[in-house]
């Protein structure tokens, strides 16, 4: 059976290829993206440790007495 000259779409084979590409590229992509997850925790559990100490700071200043952070 032949197909029509102007037929569109694309192989299994294509496909399969597109596939397992797609497959390499998101296999090469996790542990990069990990581990930005995880360096963006780190830098908002220390931002959010400065701000402690920062209000901490403050509340000795305006009380004049001593303040302790206790985590």
């Amino acid at each position: 059976m032949k197909q029509p000259k102007n037929s569109s779409g694309f192989t299994l084979v294509e496909l399969m290829v597109t596939l397992a590409v797609a497959i390499i590229l998101i296999a090469v992509a996790v542990p990069s993206f990990r581990s930005t997850t995880h360096s963006t925790r780190m830098t908002t559990q220390v931002n959010s440790f400065a701000s402690f100490l920062m209000l901490a700071r403050a509340e000795a200043v305006k009380r004049q007495h001593t303040v302790q952070v206790i985590s």
